[in-house]
């Protein structure tokens, strides 16, 4: 399992709800790594891994609501690539609970690149384009 590292941990973007939003993700794909690595039940696995899923879905709706509500021109894209990780997950979680315990770190790893990228690029310019807007209200 990759920790979080030094450059992962610069996640904050300065908008409070979305910041803690994210470190809830990261708490919550950390606790499900660190189970899997450390031979925690399939049933505590499964509870990890539906609140990763659930809180993931949460947070997407809310962060494309706030889009929404900001008029963001990205969000077409940006509600794609939710879409995208939504169903990766998803498809992690259905053969998790199916019985297949052969998820690799491998996996894991590429999960969490894939969220820590999308927090520091797409997330970061919603967060810019929300600065500019709020300068421009001034």
């Amino acid at each position: 399992m990759a920790e979080v590292s030094e450059e992962d941990g610069k996640l904050d973007l300065g908008e409070e709800s979305l910041d803690e939003e994210h470190a809830a993700q990261v708490r919550l794909l950390e606790s499900f790594e660190k189970g899997m690595l450390g031979g925690r039940s399939k049933d505590d696995l499964v509870i990890v891994l539906d609140r990763l899923v659930e809180f993931t879905n949460l947070h997407f709706m809310s962060e494309e609501m706030l889009m929404q509500q900001q008029a963001y021109p990205g969000l077409t894209g940006h509600v794609q690539e939710h879409d995208r990780l939504l169903e990766q997950v998803r498809k992690m979680q259905d053969s998790f609970n199916a019985g297949d315990q052969t998820m690799t770190a491998e996996e894991l790893t590429t999960l969490r690149k894939w969220l820590i990228d999308h927090i520091k690029t797409k997330d970061r310019a919603f967060v810019l384009y929300l600065e500019k807007r709020q300068s421009q209200e001034v």
